[in-house]
């Protein structure tokens, strides 16, 4: 995990803004990372708002992967998952190409590693990051410059939860 998650969440928590991990990973694994970190004496998993990430069945002979928001070419369609959160701005934080249709989408997006290479090919402004207390600052400068209300936002990370 990224150094600054445990504030970013608790700062995000302060200004009422939910925060929703989008991954196209399997959830028990997702929960199992931000089950073992912690702000404070609570898991990181449960300021979360939502989890939207691969489902494994293991009812039949053999396993089935399963997602609610299967697209045309992921498993887990993040812009599918972006419409059902409406917000007046809506801020997608990835590093990978797996983000690359959510950060197209998004009017506000961090990114870092790969994605922001391929964002640049598509001259999509970005801002970059490395660790989740750039986020934080850069998210606490804008919110402020801006004056936006911050119950109107919606954070939506992509693979972040990676190292």
């Amino acid at each position: 995990m990224r150094p600054g998650l445990e504030q970013l969440l608790d700062f995000l928590d302060t200004q009422n803004v939910p925060f929703i991990v989008v991954s196209g990973g399997l959830r028990c694994m997702v929960e199992t990372v931000l089950s073992q970190g912690s702000t404070g004496k609570k898991p990181l998993l449960e300021p979360v708002a939502a989890i939207y990430a691969v489902d494994v069945e293991t009812t039949g002979d053999f396993l089935k992967v399963t997602s609610e928001f299967e697209g045309n070419t992921e498993l887990v369609s993040k812009v599918q998952v972006m419409a059902q959160h409406p917000a007046q701005e809506q801020i997608a934080i990835g590093d990978s190409v797996t983000d690359l249709n959510m950060s197209l989408r998004a009017p506000v997006v961090f990114a870092r590693d790969r994605l922001s290479k391929y964002l640049d090919e598509r001259q999509k402004p970005y801002i970059p990051w490395d660790d989740f207390f750039d986020v934080q600052q850069k998210l606490s400068q804008r919110w402020n410059s801006q004056q936006l209300t911050a119950k109107s936002c919606e954070t939506i990370a992509g693979a972040c939860e990676s190292s």
